[in-house]
């Protein structure tokens, strides 16, 4: 038995179509057998798989999601170009159902494997706010042969952030452009990013919740390899679809020989050209944002004292892993700003308002 393994988000544009095909009047359109499916309630099982819901959650974003787990055995008479639609529907007030479509290619092979069993799963996920909502499932193959699941959930109380948005909505992809309303006296805020690809979805997850907050004003960003010594990116306002491009190309673990040899002028100097860059305009108070990273002694004990309120988010979700400080941390330090340790989105959360709530005092 073979297995695989896929993950659907159900974001725009990130493995095709992800809405079923709506009129030109918004009408969502869907083939007959899958409506009587959808509107059965009848659980199926014609190809063996079984569905376990996700319960809400919080991401690095700031905004609720849910979702399921599927896992699934294909024979090999069984098609591997499969469909999923999942139709979330509230139960109270006069919300619309939102309609998720995938397309799911499983790689079967042919000749004397085709007859083998093929194990796996995938996931999907989507934003919701609170209240009730039911939640219509079905997987079918080209056969006609159909999984069906149906389940509810409920979403209560959810944490009362400004930043955040609670609706009912497909995944985002990690580069959408991010629409927010300003209030006028909102404070600049200048967010350095010491970027890791691996740990990409929950930096810009962060980086988005301090965008959206409507109680800061212009967000500008600079977006930084420490180990290397690499600008990836400067932007006097936040531009997400742009960043896409600029971090596409990033190799990580190549260091030049300035940078090993100590001749390229250190941290310190990185840092403060960094924060003097005129792209990124004025902003008086400084948010670096990323994971550990090495320690440079040669920082100096009074860097830039005074000059900016200075904050460090850390993400760091092993809660065993050593708390050293490193580099980011004893610039952040020498300034006499703080250092918060995020494993999760509630830590995110309280630093967050303990940042703003500081911000706000120091402006009155």
């Amino acid at each position: 038995m073979r297995t695989f393994l896929v993950l659907l988000s159900f974001s725009a544009g990130l493995w095709g179509q992800s809405r079923v095909r709506e009129s030109a009047s918004g009408t969502v359109l869907l083939n007959q057998n899958d409506f009587s499916v959808l509107e059965s309630g009848e659980k199926r099982r014609d190809i063996a798989c079984s569905v376990t819901p996700r319960r809400p959650a919080l991401g690095f974003d700031l905004r609720l999601q849910s979702g399921y787990d599927v896992a699934l055995t294909l024979e090999g008479s069984i098609a591997s170009d499969l469909m999923v639609i999942a139709r979330v529907r509230p139960l109270a007030g006069d919300g619309k159902p939102l309609h998720l479509y995938q397309r799911l290619r499983v790689p079967v092979p042919e000749g004397e494997e085709k007859a083998r069993s093929f194990s796996g799963g995938f996931s999907g996920a989507f934003l919701v706010g609170e209240g009730k909502y039911a939640v219509d499932w079905l997987l079918r193959d080209v056969g006609g042969r159909y999984c069906a699941d149906f389940w509810e959930f409920e979403v209560k109380s959810p944490l009362r952030i400004s930043a955040g948005v609670w609706e009912l909505a497909p995944l985002p992809e990690p580069f959408s452009e991010e629409p927010v309303e300003k209030a006028e006296n909102g404070i600049a805020v200048k967010v350095l990013v010491n970027y890791e690809p691996s740990r990409q979805e929950q930096l810009l997850g962060m980086l988005r919740a301090m965008v959206r907050d409507s109680r800061v004003g212009t967000v500008s960003l600079a977006i930084f390899n420490l180990e290397q010594r690499k600008v990836l990116a400067k932007q006097e306002r936040v531009d997400f679809p742009k960043l896409q491009e600029a971090l596409a190309g990033f190799q990580p673990g190549l260091v030049d020989a300035k940078v090993l040899s100590g001749a390229d002028g250190g941290v310190e100097r990185f840092l403060g050209e960094l924060l003097d860059a005129p792209e990124l305009g004025e902003a008086a108070t400084v948010v670096f944002l990323g994971t550990p990273t090495g320690v440079d002694d040669r920082l100096g004990v009074a860097w830039r004292s005074g000059q900016e309120r200075m904050f460090y988010l850390r993400y760091q979700p092993d809660p065993w892993q050593t708390a050293w400080t490193d580099s980011i941390e004893r610039a952040v330090q020498a300034a006499r700003g703080k250092r918060y340790t995020i494993a999760h989105p509630k830590d995110l959360v309280t630093a967050w308002a303990e940042i703003l709530q500081g911000m706000r005092a120091s402006v009155r």
